[in-house]
């Protein structure tokens, strides 16, 4: 199946705007989120499949996972993010239809859990948050869309106390259902998602570089973080290998070209925030440092 996305941006507007413009790092996150098996990153679609099976309500169920399974920070226009949520909305669907009956009870959290965005889109220019909600009303997907600065951490845990909670739908004397929110200041997200981030891409192998500080903050254990970037400046992993890079995919997977037509300038890096030795990537016989 092909996917196309008609996407808005500012070009004609803010010339060379970093945030109101599709970068071709950008354009290689979402192709590659749109296909991850051809991408060589599995993972997102493993990822993305627990999650769906984990919010699935049991029959006697009264409670729902709805936390995003993702983020995407400095998202730009949001194409990666619009990808994501309709890849999400897509195995969601599928999922769904395989169960052979819903019961009366799972029907309303079910459609609760529907409405709810996979994926947060998080930008500081506020343009780019504007061009996130049309490209994503475009595509006909939920995007949740969130201003941070990934370099504050009163912005971050802003953003997090907004969205990382849990829902409970109970009943109260009058038969009526009420949503309850406990707040999770310790949640994190499954996936990070990013592009064209070259301010956080120098000098990683250092474990405090504020690329890990900030993906310590937002993503959780065995958690994964896929980033776009230039092939001549690559992202190295910590030397404490908190993080540990899985695998990297080159541009030409996709057919991607420079200008004069030779191989491709961008890469994907996909990294796993490490926690024990047997992960959910390795449990999956997927091997560390794969490249294409």
């Amino acid at each position: 199946k092909t996917t196309f996305f008609d996407l808005e941006q500012d070009g004609f507007l803010r010339r060379f705007d970093t945030a109101g413009v599709l970068w071709p790092a950008g354009y290689l996150l979402a192709l590659c989120i749109s296909a991850p098996i051809l991408c060589n990153i599995p993972e997102i679609s493993l990822v993305v499949r627990q999650h769906i099976q984990q919010q699935y309500p049991t029959t006697s169920s009264n409670s729902l996972r709805t936390k995003p399974v993702a983020i995407e920070i400095g998202a730009g226009i949001g194409a990666a993010s619009v990808a994501f949520a309709n890849m999400f909305q897509e195995e969601q669907q599928r999922f769904f239809q395989s169960k052979q009956k819903i019961s009366d009870i799972q029907k309303p959290l079910i459609l609760h859990e529907q409405s709810r965005p996979a994926i947060i889109a998080a930008d500081f220019a506020s343009h780019a948050l504007a061009l996130i909600i049309a490209n994503s009303q475009r595509a006909n997907c939920t995007v949740g869309v969130a201003q941070m600065d990934y370099r504050n951490t009163t912005s971050i845990n802003d953003l997090k106390r907004k969205y990382l909670y849990h829902t409970t739908i109970s009943k109260d004397d009058h038969n009526t259902n009420k949503q309850h929110q406990i707040q999770n200041d310790t949640g994190r997200f499954s996936i990070v998602l990013g592009s064209s981030l070259q301010s956080l891409f120098h000098d990683t192998e250092n474990p405090n570089h504020e690329l890990w500080k900030l993906l310590k903050l937002l993503l959780e254990e065995d958690g994964i973080a896929v980033f776009s970037h230039v092939k001549t400046d690559p992202i190295k992993e910590p030397s404490d290998r908190s993080f540990r890079l899985i695998r990297v995919v080159s541009g030409d997977v996709f057919g991607m070209k420079t200008r004069s037509n030779d191989i491709s300038d961008f890469e994907v890096s996909l990294f796993q925030r490490y926690h024990q030795p047997f992960s959910i990537l390795k449990s999956n016989n997927i091997h560390e440092n794969n490249e294409l």
